[in-house]
């Protein structure tokens, strides 16, 4: 019996934020109530499996929040959908990219990305409030 692949995915906006155009806005996933990996997981596969020689790090949890950080094909697709349906042309450029898995247990979270942007800031999306706000 042959394992499914994992499929887990990135999300990078461009767009204009606090009077800069542009602006590139790594999106990610925080507070999800399951794991998508380990032991519970939805996705019901080890962090073994998507982080090379997992079970020799130090710093287990830094990876693992890396991979759960990340978002699955579906919420990927939502995602996008309600920045379109609550953020007008805000965050018009979006890309949605695969994460090369397993990525090294040396990586980092914007390495998992694959992006060479380096940004600070956090631009956080509430659902209940239906708008987005910045905390620089």
């Amino acid at each position: 019996m042959s394992k499914r692949p994992v499929e887990i995915f990135y999300i990078i906006s461009r767009g204009k934020v606090r009077g800069y155009n542009n602006v590139p806005v790594h999106w990610f996933v925080s507070k999800r109530a399951r794991p998508l990996i380990g032991r519970g997981g939805s996705l019901g596969i080890p962090y073994s499996d998507v982080i090379t020689d997992y079970h020799d790090i130090a710093y287990k949890r830094e990876r693992e929040e890396t991979i759960e950080e990340l978002f699955t094909a579906e919420e990927a697709k939502t995602f996008v959908e309600f920045l379109g349906s609550h953020c007008g042309g805000e965050y018009r450029q979006t890309k949605v990219g695969p994460v090369k898995l397993p990525i090294r247990c040396d990586e980092g979270w914007s390495v998992a990305l694959r992006s060479e942007d380096r940004t600070e800031g956090f631009v956080e999306i509430t659902n209940s409030a239906s708008r987005s706000s910045t905390d620089w």
